[in-house]
């Protein structure tokens, strides 16, 4: 299965650096990619990642997730698919390519560029492995143009059903308050330095202050079950995050030429600073720290091929769009060990 993703990471970039004279076609193939994907994780069965197990308890009883879709498409599969479980793992992949796929169809011209990025780290991640949060981010993602247009009825719609897919992305509700037009480039490159700084010098009084604030009710529960679910040091320089904290750098510069080519660049690198900040952070607590940093940084499928347009001709960028992949893809599958 690791080499078949390898493989299609590849070829699907292969398409992408193409020019597609036939718009028809470029649909197809994108469609055509879409319930690839689906197939694949939803039919991958027991024993490739780490929490099929997990669901297949939760579905039979055995185990409480409190999340009321899981509840819902659960009831839908003992109901109307002759209590087949390997239709929970389909229904949830379908609705996790399918929201990815949605936003990069409405935020992007690199769609193929995004697949890359998608299959390199998010796929694996979340629609192998982390299905409910993988619906999750998806939608997150179709919350992109809504905070664009300050449409706040669609955002808010998105974000509750955000919500009701995981408990842990509560915090969506706070992406309204980002102004989506204007870009301070000290500003932000100075939140990722500041982090540094403060991690030094207060980490425990961080801690301290998040443990003092009551959250309440089933998200304070969350917090405190990342808590217990730390068994070592999180590494704040560690492969993964110097590459963001280096892309992130490079998107503060280059925001100007960015935003002349794709609106929604300010609001996708400002986010991006964030999930790069908050990993530093909350670093005194490594799973929660890496959670929301992860649903934060979904963004990068989108914003990462947007290093086309910094180069000139574009086939450099489309190549370094290439190797931030493959570094994805290393350290997901093999470093990071995401799939058995």
């Amino acid at each position: 299965m690791i080499y078949c993703i390898i493989i299609l990471f590849f070829f699907i970039f292969s398409i992408g650096i193409l020019s597609w004279s036939n718009r028809y076609y470029k649909i197809i193939f994108f469609i055509s990619c879409g319930v690839l994907l689906s197939l694949i994780a939803g039919l991958r069965g027991l024993g490739l990642d780490r929490d099929y197990g997990s669901y297949v308890d939760a579905y039979n009883g055995d185990l409480i997730i409190a999340e009321p879709t899981f509840v819902f498409i659960t009831w839908i599969v003992k109901s109307f698919f002759a209590d087949n479980v390997v239709f929970l793992f389909v229904i949830y992949a379908f609705l996790g390519v399918f929201t990815k796929f949605l936003a990069i169809k409405q935020l992007t011209e690199f769609w193929f560029l995004s697949i890359v990025l998608y299959i390199s780290y998010s796929f694996t991640l979340h629609e192998m492995t982390q299905i409910r949060i993988g619906v999750a981010v998806g939608i997150l993602l179709l919350c992109i143009r809504p905070l664009y247009e300050r449409n706040l009825w669609l955002f808010l719609f998105f974000s509750f059903l955000a919500v009701l897919f995981h408990f842990s992305i509560f915090f969506i509700f706070l992406l309204w308050f980002i102004d989506t037009k204007k870009f301070n480039k000290i500003r932000y490159a100075s939140f990722i330095v500041g982090a540094y700084i403060l991690n030094i010098l207060f980490r425990n009084q961080i801690a301290s202050l998040l443990e003092i604030v009551s959250i309440g009710g089933l998200l304070e529960a969350k917090f405190l079950a990342y808590q217990f679910d730390n068994n070592s040091e999180l590494n704040i320089f560690n492969a993964w995050q110097l590459l963001r904290i280096a892309l992130s750098f490079l998107f503060i510069y280059k925001i100007d030429v960015l935003q002349s080519n794709n609106v929604y660049s300010i609001l996708l690198t400002k986010i991006y600073v964030f999930a790069t900040c908050i990993f530093v952070l909350l670093s005194f607590n490594p799973a929660f720290a890496a959670r929301i940093s992860d649903i934060l940084s979904i963004v990068d499928i989108i914003l990462i091929p947007f290093l086309v347009y910094i180069f000139n001709p574009r086939f450099y960028g489309r190549v370094l769009v290439l190797f931030v992949g493959i570094a994805y893809l290393y350290l997901n599958l093999f470093y990071n060990k995401i799939l058995n």
